[in-house]
């Protein structure tokens, strides 16, 4: 896990409203008008989490729709207080940790990137991407 996580940054209910899809027995499935990243996003909100049977109907519908058009997807859990969010939504190259939780991943090796670069690009007579 995270050990300095704010879940509370991590999403916003907002991100949950949407298109109603279906309901039943209090859980409902949406397609997302407020996306993360701008592209189909099925919602599935639970009134009570021990619904795991819609729930887990809902998720595979959700991952079969997604699949008619990409090869991956990704499937996020939410928590706010007992309240329980699930978002599922195609995989595009980038990070799935940005995408479902709005964290930002910094490398740990920063500084030996930049001076492989400095060394390949700066230092040496390997001038031709220079301008």
């Amino acid at each position: 896990g995270f050990p300095h996580f704010r879940p509370e940054l991590s999403f916003s209910r907002e991100e949950f409203e949407g298109l109603m899809i279906d309901e039943t027995d209090g859980v409902t499935f949406t397609l997302s008008t407020h996306p993360r990243v701008g592209f189909r996003e099925l919602n599935i909100i639970p009134q009570d989490a021990r619904a795991t049977d819609v729930i887990a109907d809902y998720i595979q519908i959700a991952v079969d729709f997604i699949r008619r058009r990409n090869n991956s997807y990704n499937i996020f859990f939410y928590h706010d207080g007992a309240d329980v969010f699930i978002k599922i939504l195609p995989r595009f190259a980038t990070s799935p940790v940005f995408i479902g939780y709005n964290i930002r991943l910094l490398p740990s090796n920063l500084e030996e990137m930049r001076d492989e670069i400095r060394t390949i690009y700066f230092e040496s007579d390997h001038t031709k991407c220079r301008t």
